[in-house]
């Protein structure tokens, strides 16, 4: 059942996010579990048991989905689409009064992690470029 045309980037995310929505509705109806934890619980139940059908012989539905996820640019999603939407969504979670309260910590941290970060790429360039000579 492989699919007939290539499936552009929107309509992937459009059944991304339907089965998502979906698995969300059945976590919070009928779980009650934590929205994320329920979801991510949902997900690995569903790809365990296409796991197993996959064993007893229904291999139609594994090869759809390996289809259909290699038609995926997995930079670009991430990158483009889906890298800005959690950062938004984790940034309307943050409590404005813990992190005005403390400021002093989260600043020297960032700091540090800024200049850490520098230094080991620094690092990393400096010994791809002596492999290279």
């Amino acid at each position: 059942m492989a699919p007939t045309s290539s499936l552009t980037i929107l309509e992937i995310s459009a059944i991304f996010l339907s089965i998502t929505a979906l698995l969300t509705y059945v976590n919070h109806r009928f779980i009650g579990l934590p929205t994320t934890i329920g979801v991510m619980v949902i997900s690995i139940l569903l790809s365990i048991g296409a796991i197993f059908l996959g064993f007893l012989g229904f291999d139609e539905l594994i090869d759809y989905e390996v289809s259909l996820l290699e038609q995926l640019d997995f930079t670009e999603v991430l990158l483009d689409g889906m890298l800005s939407m959690l950062l938004f969504a984790g940034a309307l979670h943050v409590n404005i009064g813990d992190l005005k309260r403390y400021k002093l910590p989260i600043g020297i941290l960032a700091c540090i992690g800024t200049i850490v970060s520098a230094l080991l790429i620094d690092a990393g360039r400096r010994d791809r470029w002596l492999c290279t000579r």
